[in-house]
């Protein structure tokens, strides 16, 4: 962040207006009453505006017409080339403006609307004691513009007036751009609508310079940024960021490590835990698998007793009567039948699918039974392989 500090210049006053952030935190205006040197007030109006160390701090100077001398220029030859107007009037300022054996800097604009040349001479001994000034003060003059410029973008006024010294400057602007531009001596009643309150006008001269562009034609750079010796608090505040940042380096890699570390050590736990969680699970459906292989092979070892009994049913005569069946395994059984004849049990054992070898094991009894006479036998028989 930047803050800006704009200084009007005349040869009776000075004032300063420091703007920041867009709007304006402190105001003040010196009268140059002959004590103190022109230099020494503007050191001391810098000395007493507040200037947070954090921030950049730097000056544009708004000039009166006392330090720099505005016009229009007419005698030079029609040209579209900004650069080689420049360099014409800077070749030769003499020819345009009064120089008195003090140096001149010069610039120069070039209205793209009509081609009109607007030049401005500037005081270099000026220009030096406001340079020498800010640096004392610690400050960094960044840009200097004549105060028709600056008053520019300070009022919506078309004409404006501005009073240095006996000087009485009288501007008209067309737009945005310089129309007319009049000073003469001891002409305050030039202009009808001119600012009649000089403090407010050099006030709004000093707040227009803190608007003024980086490239406004008319203007003189006269620094560029960081180009000042830095102070001791910026000194201090630097080694103490440095010797921060050399910490943070210093200490980052083996903090970041060790929070590493301990993520992914708790990442291996929580992974632990779930691996064996999924042992668990595996060993439990290992032996789910297993149990349920044992019952289906079981299941395909045993037969269906109800189909046993159905198909023996069906192959015994209706004369013949089952007491007893029993199968010892899955290989064979025995049953115990009464019957007219114990050979029809055997034949009819015979003719079941499922049973093979019938024999008659034992003696064969006989039997009275509702008046009739049946003979009880028992028969072994073994079953078909599955």
């Amino acid at each position: 962040m930047t803050t800006t500090l704009g200084l009007a210049i005349s040869s009776d006053r000075v004032s300063g207006v420091l703007v920041s952030r867009g709007s304006e935190k402190w105001a003040e205006v010196r009268v140059c009453d002959g004590s103190a040197s022109r230099g020494e007030v503007i050191t001391h109006l810098l000395a007493e505006c507040p200037r947070p160390w954090w921030v950049r701090r730097r000056v544009v100077a708004a000039i009166g017409p006392s330090g720099v001398q505005v016009k229009r220029l007419t005698d030079l030859p029609p040209s579209r080339d900004r650069k080689a107007l420049r360099a014409i009037v800077r070749e030769s300022p003499g020819r345009f403006f009064l120089k008195n054996g003090v140096p001149l800097e010069t610039t120069c604009e070039l209205l793209p609307d009509d081609g009109t040349i607007w030049a401005a001479a500037y005081d270099g001994e000026l220009i030096d004691d406001i340079d020498r000034a800010c640096r004392r003060a610690r400050w960094r003059l960044q840009t200097l513009v004549p105060v028709a410029v600056a008053l520019r973008l300070a009022t919506r006024e078309q004409s404006v007036g501005w009073q240095d010294g006996d000087l009485h400057l009288e501007v008209t602007y067309h737009g945005t751009a310089l129309g007319q531009l009049r000073c003469a001596r001891d002409a305050k009643d030039m202009l009808s609508n001119a600012v009649a309150d000089d403090r407010r006008a050099h006030l709004l001269a000093a707040f227009g310079a803190t608007q003024i562009a980086r490239r406004e034609p008319l203007a003189v750079q006269r620094s560029v940024l960081f180009n000042t010796r830095p102070s001791r608090t910026q000194l201090l505040v630097a080694a103490a960021f440095f010797a921060l940042a050399l910490l943070c380096w210093w200490l980052t890699p083996p903090f970041v490590s060790t929070i590493r570390a301990k993520n992914a050590q708790r990442a291996l736990s929580h992974l632990a835990s779930r691996v064996s969680a999924d042992r668990r699970d595996a060993m439990a459906l290992d032996t789910l698998t297993a149990k349920l292989r044992d019952i289906a092979a079981f299941e395909a070892r045993t037969r269906s007793m109800s189909l046993l009994l159905a198909e023996i049913t069906r192959a015994l005569p209706d004369s013949c009567t089952i007491t007893q069946l029993q199968v010892v395994d899955s290989t064979g059984g025995s049953l115990v039948a009464l019957a007219p004849r114990a050979a029809e049990i055997v034949d009819a054992l015979e003719r079941v699918p499922l049973i093979v070898a019938p024999t008659i094991a034992g003696p064969v009894a006989s039997q009275s039974l509702g008046g009739r006479s049946l003979e009880r036998v028992s028969v072994a028989f073994r079953l078909v392989e599955q």
